[in-house]
């Protein structure tokens, strides 16, 4: 009977440690999601504007990066444009809209505000529409199309137009021109720019100082994306600014629940508890 009752005690013992187990074991279990998320897209956030990340250990939210327009001197097919004078302190771009509806000639020019570094904010300019913004054809001009219309510029001696085929123009030395040769010799008509009207025409005697401005957007990549993470566990993310040569790269780094994880200046995430929180550069 003593033999019997220590087996018993034994069993008795190794069943309750075993539950002691089941009950440390499925708390940690649970506790060790930590972060989580199903998204495996990167997180990003706005540069200069409002931050919408896509939620390190969260549901995927909108990217709301600042849309910016950079002044270019190279021309990529892929990209857009507005095409724009300085005159003073101000910039005007070109529109697809005619400068005088009864005519249909001449393209409207609307007043842009730049900033110190020299990019156009879209934020700032809440106009900015397909209407002003260009694609070119070839890196050197080519067929210019806008992007609203899908309609190409036209030049003759006086005046330019939206026409289905437009002609084959050339962007250099900040200039944009057709020619084409009469008599052997070439015959140039230049995108000419009207300050007292603001409204760009042609003209065969006087080109404007043209600027490309190609829409950009600044933004910042967080990598790695998504992690499940077990408390006091720490993961270091990296942000990466975009574009490259961004005028600003300054990164603030930010949880939106710091009683389930923190983050430092660095982007070093440090897990807390149970939970999700979202990670943010700003």
């Amino acid at each position: 009977m003593k033999q019997y009752g220590r087996a018993s005690l034994r069993r008795c013992l190794a069943a309750l440690f075993a539950a002691l187990m089941v009950f440390s074991v499925l708390p940690l279990t649970a506790m060790a999601e930590g972060i989580e998320g199903p998204s495996d897209n990167a997180a990003r956030a706005a540069v200069g504007g409002d931050a919408e990340a896509l939620a390190i250990g969260g549901e995927e939210r909108s990217n709301a990066a600042t849309v910016y327009y950079k002044p270019v001197t190279a021309i990529d097919t892929s990209k857009q444009y507005l095409i724009a004078v300085t005159s003073g302190t101000d910039v005007y771009a070109m529109t697809s809209e005619y400068y005088d509806s009864s005519s249909s000639s001449n393209l409207k020019a609307a007043p842009l505000t730049a900033e110190s570094n020299g990019y156009i904010q879209a934020s700032g300019n809440t106009a900015i529409d397909n209407t002003y913004l260009w694609t070119f054809s070839t890196t050197n001009g080519g067929k210019v199309t806008n992007v609203s219309t899908n309609k190409q510029l036209y030049f003759d001696s006086s005046s330019i137009t939206l026409n289905s085929s437009g002609t084959q123009l050339v962007y250099s030395g900040g200039n944009l021109y057709y020619y084409y040769y009469s008599s052997f010799f070439p015959t140039y008509y230049y995108l000419h720019y009207s300050s007292s009207g603001s409204y760009f025409t042609s003209s065969s005697s006087s080109a404007a100082n043209i600027t490309l401005y190609e829409k950009v957007k600044e933004e910042v990549e967080v990598n790695p994306p998504v992690h499940a993470m077990a408390p006091n566990a720490t993961k270091q993310l990296t942000a990466v600014v975009y574009p490259t040569n961004a005028a600003n790269k300054n990164v603030t780094w930010t949880s939106d629940n710091v009683d389930v994880a923190t983050v430092d200046d660095t982007g070093l995430v440090t897990a807390k508890a149970v939970g999700k929180a979202t990670i943010t550069a700003t």
